[in-house]
């Protein structure tokens, strides 16, 4: 009696731990580890880097830009960069640290982009874009990545506090 309640120990916890690897795996995309939850791909790693840095940033010296002369000047730069699909370019959200804009564009026809720009009393330039689907990354840890490689020199606080505004219905 003794040994079968030992062996149905051991099986209970043989089967404590097998079961969940059934649904749970790993998996490398784009470079980076996913956990796989019943087949769907997890980023742990991007919510970790995004907890991380919503504890963590400072936003004090980021604004929300409002000035009108400032914004048409910037939009008029998103909107050279591909025409003539560029054209319908409007405003999600748009931050400024210094000289320097990040903001987020919403088109007819193109995904939306995530734009840095460099801007003076007359210019703006584009220093770095991003665009495309960030499924199955963490959008902000995904798209801050990509704008830091390009555009190293960019204030962190700005790209910090920069949070994606997703399409309804994705």
């Amino acid at each position: 009696m003794i040994a079968r309640s030992r062996a149905q120990r051991w099986l209970l916890l043989l089967m404590c731990l097998v079961i969940p690897w059934s649904y749970l795996g790993l998996e490398k995309l784009d470079g980076r580890w996913f956990l796989v939850l019943n087949g769907r791909p997890v980023d742990v790693t991007g919510q970790a880097d995004q907890a991380w840095t919503r504890w963590w940033r400072d936003c004090g010296q980021v604004q929300v830009m409002h000035e009108p002369a400032a914004l048409r000047l910037a939009l008029d730069a998103v909107r050279r960069f591909s025409p003539p699909d560029s054209l319908s370019g409007e405003w999600v959200s748009v931050q400024q640290h210094k000289s320097w804009v990040l903001a987020q564009v919403r088109f007819e026809r193109l995904h939306d982009a995530v734009v840095l720009m460099r801007t003076s009393a007359r210019r703006a330039e584009v220093v770095a874009v991003w665009s495309g689907f960030t499924h199955p990354h963490q959008p902000e840890a995904w798209i801050r990545r990509h704008l830091i490689v390009q555009a190293p020199q960019a204030p962190p606080a700005l790209l910090d506090c920069f949070a994606f505004q997703a399409k309804s219905g994705q």
